[in-house]
């Protein structure tokens, strides 16, 4: 094959040249996934964003992704396309979207809200609003996101609650996810125990007892570094993991979430300080230079 010469990724994403075949050289920033499909966000400097090398497992060796950790070095060559990620919107209109003028245009002008509408992803926006003049807030309503991701964390249509609070720090914050937790599972143990015991004896024989674990058990509170430490200890001592725990600055998988919950401490756990390479820009630096503010609760 012909070779291809680099693209900086600066450049890339100034023109992207769509459904045409680039290379792009850099350094891995995280690498996520599953049995299936890897997800690598790659680096090169010339720019604060990163460029989305999506994997098809079974078309590389084993060995050789694996080799693919936090800060390896990669050039990669393969075909560039329009990301969904998650924001993507369902439009809705009464219009035959087949139908255009002559000059290809939609009139929107004749839709029904009279200029192009979608469904929401998010009523965070509105909620931060009230929340300056109301101090707590949330909001509650179905979420459309036209991501079809194919995985059991991605949706395209789900139930989501927002809260907006004035004033509240990330330990306000931690407290706030763990009562609201428990609390709605102390509801539906108070008012569903039938239905809970179905699934008790049918699904799944520790589903009680696991929910009234949530209720009693106060949630851990553990820092991403510690949390790193844990699963590298596990592994030193022969835990096998589908993806290796590779140290710190890794993206945590879902197997890595559940060994600390399920195996390691047994009850719910609040993880804090990620690297901030692996979370949004946007979020608040730690006085470290290298940790984020925020929080996931597992």
């Amino acid at each position: 094959m012909e070779s291809i010469r680099r693209t900086k990724i600066a450049d890339l994403l100034k023109q992207p040249a769509v459904d045409t075949t680039v290379n792009v050289k850099g350094w891995v920033r995280s690498k996520r996934g599953n049995k299936n499909v890897n997800f690598i966000a790659l680096n090169d400097g010339s720019s604060i964003k990163n460029v989305q090398v999506v994997v098809d497992v079974e078309n590389f060796d084993a060995e050789l992704l694996k080799k693919i950790t936090t800060g390896a070095c990669l050039s990669v060559v393969g075909k560039l396309v329009a990301s969904q990620g998650a924001g993507e919107m369902f439009q809705v209109t009464t219009l035959d979207l087949a139908r255009t003028g002559a000059d290809g245009d939609v009139a929107y002008d004749k839709d029904f809200f009279g200029k192009k509408t979608n469904l929401t992803v998010s009523g965070q926006l509105e909620g931060e609003l009230g929340a300056t003049a109301l101090g707590a807030i949330y909001t509650f309503g179905p979420t459309f996101r036209a991501e079809n991701s194919n995985t059991p964390r991605h949706l395209a249509e789900f139930w989501m609650i927002e809260p907006e609070v004035a004033f509240i720090d990330k330990d306000d914050l931690m407290d706030l996810e763990e009562e609201f937790i428990k609390y709605c599972v102390k509801w539906a143990l108070d008012n569903c125990m039938d239905d809970l015991e179905f699934l008790n004896k049918m699904i799944d024989t520790t589903l009680l007892d696991t929910l009234h674990s949530v209720v009693k058990e106060d949630f851990v509170r553990l820092p991403y570094t510690e949390g790193v430490k844990i699963l590298e200890e596990a592994q030193a001592k022969g835990h096998k993991f589908e993806f290796p725990v590779t140290g710190w600055g890794m993206d945590l998988a879902s197997e890595h979430e559940r060994f600390l919950v399920e195996e390691y401490f047994k009850r719910p756990v609040i993880m804090t300080d990620y690297p901030s390479e692996i979370k949004a820009f946007y979020m608040k630096k730690n006085a470290d230079g290298k940790t984020m503010q925020g929080t996931d609760v597992l």
